[in-house]
C-alpha cells in the first residue's frame, strides 16, 4: 500500500521502503526522512550491539583478553608496572572510547612481565624468601693493577638500592654509598714517589668510580647493575718500582753494616746468605727495621714476590736492616762452612756430637751405645775400650 505524500517522513534510525519504516540494521545508522542506512564508526576488532541515529551513535563491545588493557581504540598488552589477570569487556559507541588501564598494580621493585599477566623482580632486584623483591648483590673485585702485589685483588660488595661492604658479601648492615669508603689498604700506593689516583672502569681510560681516597665518585648516582672489575691506576703506571736499601749487619751488635745493597722491589732484591761461621746453624735474617712486623726472620734467596708480604713499603724511599741469627749446632750433628752456605749434616749412624760441632770428626761413639754381638747378645764398648769418652 502506498503511502500518501503528507505521510510523516521515517524517524533517526530507520529508513523508508515500500514496506514503510523500517529499523537500520545493526551496526548502522540514518538522519530523519532517510530511505538507506550507512555504517556507523567502530574500533577495528568490536562488535555492534545496536543500530543509530549519526555515524558516531551505534554502540558496540569488545573484549580484551587477560594481560591486556584498553587504550581508546585498541586492547594492548599492559605495560607501566601493571597487569591484567582475566579479561576485560569495554564498550562504547563511535571510533575510540574512554582508555582503561590493566587494572593491577605491581608490587615495589617489579615490573610487568612480557605476556602482561603478571609482574616480576626488576633487573636489579631478586625475590627473596619471603616473596619480596630485593635488591640483588653484586661483587665488585678491586684489582691492584701492580705486578708485584702480594694480594691483588680485594672485592666490596653492592646490594643494589640498598650500600656496600667491603669484603663481605653478606654484612650485618650495609652501608650507604654517601658514606662507603674503602680501606686505606685498598686506596693508596704502597710505593714510593706514585699517587694513587683511584679505581676505574679499564686499566686505562674507562670512568673513574671510586676516588683517591677510597669514596664513591657519585654516590648519589646507580653506581652498578653486574658484576665486574675495577682497576687502581696510578700517577706513573704499574704500582711496582720502589727502591730498597737494604743493610747486612755481621751479628746482633756490630753498629755498621758489613754489607749495603740497594735494589729495586719490582726487579733485582734478592736477600744474600751470611758469612758462614762453622759451628752454628743458620737460622734467618732478623729484620730490626723496615719490615711489617718487627722482628720478621727473611731467608736467603727471596725475591720480590716473598719480600712484599714482609717490607714495609712507605712513601719515603725504605731501609731494611738485617742481624743474622745463629743456633749452637745441635748435638748429634756437625755444621760446616760449603761455600758461603752454612750446612748441617747428622753424625753417621751409631755416633753423637756435642753441641756445636763443626766437622765429621767432632762426632764420636759414646760410651753407652751399645752393639749386638752375632750371637745376638748385647755388650758395651766402655767394657772394652775405656779411652772412648
Amino acid at each position: 500500500m502506498a503511502i500518501a505524500a503528507d505521510t510523516a517522513p521515517c524517524p533517526a534510525g530507520q529508513y523508508y521502503t515500500s514496506a514503510g519504516c523500517t529499523d537500520c540494521p545493526t551496526g548502522q545508522w540514518s538522519e530523519s526522512g532517510a530511505t538507506s542506512c550507512n555504517q556507523c564508526n567502530k574500533p577495528s576488532g568490536a562488535a555492534f550491539t545496536t543500530n543509530g541515529t549519526n555515524i558516531n551513535g551505534c554502540k558496540w563491545e569488545i573484549t580484551c583478553a587477560a594481560g591486556n588493557g584498553w587504550n581508546g581504540t585498541a586492547c594492548t598488552i599492559c605495560t607501566d608496572n601493571r597487569y591484567s589477570t582475566q579479561e576485560i569487556k569495554i564498550t562504547g559507541t563511535g571510533a575510540s572510547s574512554s582508555a582503561q588501564l590493566c587494572p593491577n598494580i605491581c608490587p615495589t621493585n617489579e615490573v610487568t612481565v612480557t605476556d602482561g599477566k603478571s609482574c616480576q623482580c626488576n633487573t636489579p632486584f631478586e625475590r627473596n624468601s619471603a616473596g619480596e623483591c630485593v635488591g640483588k648483590v653484586y661483587k665488585i673485585a678491586l684489582n691492584r693493577n701492580c705486578t708485584f702485589c702480594t694480594v691483588k685483588e680485594k672485592p666490596i660488595y653492592e646490594k643494589y638500592n640498598t650500600g656496600f661492604s667491603y669484603n663481605e658479601p653478606n654484612p650485618s648492615s650495609w652501608t650507604s654509598a654517601k658514606d662507603f669508603k674503602i680501606p686505606a689498604e685498598q686506596n693508596t700506593s704502597r710505593w714510593w714517589g706514585i699517587e694513587f689516583l683511584g679505581y676505574y672502569t679499564s686499566k686505562s681510560g674507562g670512568t673513574q668510580k671510586i676516588d683517591k681516597d677510597g669514596f664513591l665518585v657519585e654516590p648519589n648516582a646507580i653506581q652498578f647493575t653486574s658484576d665486574q672489575t675495577l682497576y687502581a691506576r696510578y700517577s706513573t703506571g704499574d704500582s711496582g718500582t720502589s727502591p730498597v736499601t737494604i743493610k747486612y749487619y755481621e751479628n746482633n751488635t756490630d753498629p755498621t753494616p758489613k754489607y749495603t745493597a740497594t735494589c729495586n722491589i719490582d726487579s733485582n732484591c734478592t736477600i744474600i746468605s751470611p758469612t758462614c761461621t762453622s759451628g752454628n746453624e743458620f737460622t734467618g735474617w732478623k729484620c730490626v727495621s723496615g719490615c711489617i712486623n718487627s722482628n720478621d726472620i727473611l731467608q736467603p734467596n727471596w725475591g720480590p714476590n716473598e719480600l712484599l708480604q714482609h717490607l714495609k713499603l712507605t712513601a719515603t724511599p725504605l731501609t731494611v736492616e738485617l742481624r743474622p741469627q745463629f743456633n749452637q749446632c745441635p748435638s748429634g750433628s756437625f755444621c760446616y762452612c760449603s761455600g758461603t752456605a752454612s750446612k748441617k749434616d747428622p753424625c753417621p749412624i751409631g755416633s753423637t756430637s756435642k753441641a756445636g760441632a763443626k766437622a765429621k770428626t767432632d762426632c764420636y761413639i759414646d760410651r753407652n751405645t751399645k752393639f749386638i754381638n752375632g750371637d745376638g747378645s748385647e755388650f758395651n764398648l766402655s767394657k772394652t775400650f775405656n779411652s772412648i769418652p
